[in-house]
C-alpha cells in the first residue's frame, strides 16, 4: 500500500502540483542460522526504531488474524533487526512472518524452518 502526497504551490496566478508516493520499507532477511536449539535470523531495510511483531504458524493457508505472536521488537536506528527463537523438536514445519506496526498497509515475510 502507498501513501500518496499531493504537495501545491501557488506564485500568483500560476499553480504547480506535484503527487509522490511513499512505500513503506520492506525488511529483507539476510541470514537464517541454526545456533544450537535456536533458529536465529537477521536483516535490514526496517523503519529506524520502529516496532514489529514475529509471528509464528504450523500452515501457511492459517488467516493472519490466527496467527501467534512470539516477540514484539523494535529495529535498530539503522533499522536492522535479529530475531532468535526456540526450535520445538515436535513441530515438523514452522512458519515466521514479520508484522511492521503503525505502518499503513502490512509488510510480511516468511521463514520456513
Amino acid at each position: 500500500m502507498s501513501l500518496k502526497i499531493l504537495a501545491t504551490t501557488m506564485l500568483g496566478m500560476l499553480c504547480h502540483a506535484s503527487q509522490a508516493s511513499i512505500v513503506p520499507a520492506q525488511p529483507v532477511v539476510h541470514s537464517v542460522q541454526v545456533v544450537g536449539n535456536n533458529l536465529i535470523f537477521s536483516g535490514s531495510n526496517g523503519v529506524a526504531n520502529g516496532t514489529y511483531l514475529v509471528l509464528t504458524s504450523t500452515s501457511a493457508e492459517t488467516p493472519l488474524e490466527n496467527w501467534t505472536p512470539v516477540a514484539t521488537n523494535t529495529f535498530d536506528p539503522n533499522g536492522t533487526f535479529r530475531i532468535t527463537n526456540v526450535i520445538s523438536p515436535a513441530v515438523a514445519q514452522q512458519l515466521y512472518l514479520l508484522k511492521l506496526q503503525g505502518v499503513a498497509g502490512e509488510v510480511s515475510g516468511e521463514l520456513k524452518q
